[in-house]
């Protein structure tokens, strides 16, 4: 499963989200594809995985496809990477933003359904295209005609399977995504949360704003880097048997490279066949390389997308630096709004501040007031 993204501060573009998050995805997708690949290999065959033999299935792929096949897919991958991390960055600061102007802030239980809603939204948008990214990885030799792109891959699907037929092994994966994605945006925020308010693991760095006082202090990156790659691994070992069931789903018969298996149509007689075949262990068939991959495709994603978010921002002018110019005048109502004014010309602005279940503020983003100067 992509990893999905997140993020401390939700944009106030959400525009920004979609084009950071989705460029992020891409960067991280292609550096682990070639792990990804004989990931699902593994878990598309009978045979047992074992960790000491990847070197050898990564010679065997060059000798046979040349170093391009160990990227076989990903031309396809990101098509559909570009929506669905876009859309997860998207969705997830919304409801960041919907949550943070409600009493009581972003709780976990909240983050839980935020992250969930999320996952599946882009999961929806963007299966058909992960269908055939996992076809194509699963075929074996340099490409032969009508057999190397989505096109061709598509069109075999819906000549032989119909409509339905694009959508085979969305139930395993939605059913996976919505712990998968509200576990990983959970156990980010909580980890997080738990960092912002100790002192930096790495000596010299001083909190911004005093973890020594029990108040939450902004995360070094290396920090945010840390608590995604954990969360990621969390979330992924628990839904792992799921994304193993929908792998099998996706490409039962038609693929060269994945004969020898009973194609089963439902994700009950898949679960059970495979359990059947390997046991316990097949369930869980390649999961330490993701426990290798998902570290680096979560350091990245976390890393790239910063780096694009910033960037993004500064060119529309939305720069973190005018926000942190603005000085509370007045709380009013519930607290949830603060009137404040930019130092430079005495422009009166609203700002929706985000609060989380201890009364932590932050402002997440500045609106001109209605009626105002």
């Amino acid at each position: 499963m992509s990893p999905p993204a997140t993020s401390t501060r939700p944009t106030r573009n959400p525009l920004n989200s979609l084009l950071a998050g989705g460029l992020s995805g891409m960067v991280a997708k292609t550096i682990v594809a070639p792990l990804d690949r004989i990931k699902i290999l593994y878990q598309v065959s009978s045979d047992r995985f074992m960790l000491r033999e990847v070197p050898e299935m990564v010679r065997r792929i060059i000798t046979r496809e040349g170093v391009t096949g160990l990227w076989k897919g990903n031309a396809v991958m990101m098509a559909r990477v570009f929506p669905y991390a876009g859309v997860q960055f998207m969705v997830f600061d919304y409801m960041r933003h919907y949550w943070g102007t409600m009493p009581g802030g972003m709780t976990p239980g909240r983050s839980l359904i935020s992250g969930s809603a999320a996952g599946l939204t882009s999961t929806v948008i963007t299966y058909p295209l992960d269908l055939a990214r996992a076809r194509l990885a699963v075929q074996k030799g340099r490409n032969k005609p009508g057999m190397g792109g989505v096109k061709s891959v598509m069109k075999e699907i819906l000549a032989k399977d119909g409509l339905l037929g694009i959508y085979r092994g969305i139930i395993p994966t939605v059913t996976g995504m919505v712990p998968y994605a509200g576990l990983a945006f959970t156990t980010n925020d909580l980890l997080r949360k738990f960092v912002s308010k100790r002192p930096p693991i790495i000596g010299g760095m001083t909190p911004k704003d005093g973890a020594e006082q029990g108040r939450g202090r902004e995360l070094g990156t290396y920090e945010k880097l840390l608590c995604g790659g954990v969360s990621g691994l969390v979330a992924q070992s628990a839904v792992y048997p799921l994304d193993v069931t929908r792998r099998r789903m996706q490409t039962a018969g038609g693929v060269e490279g994945a004969g020898g298996m009973m194609v089963r149509r439902n994700m009950w007689e898949t679960l059970t066949g495979i359990y059947g075949e390997g046991g316990v262990r097949g369930l869980f068939k390649g999961l330490t390389m993701n426990w290798i991959k998902g570290p680096v495709a979560f350091s990245v994603s976390f890393t790239c997308f910063d780096y694009f978010k910033d960037a993004i921002e500064r060119r529309g002018g939305e720069k973190e630096g005018e926000r942190r110019e603005a000085r509370v005048l007045v709380r009013r109502g519930t607290g949830d709004k603060l009137d404040l004014t930019r130092g430079e010309d005495d422009e009166t602005m609203v700002a929706v501040v985000f609060k989380d279940e201890d009364d932590e503020e932050e402002i997440i983003g500045l609106e001109k007031e209605a009626g105002g100067k």
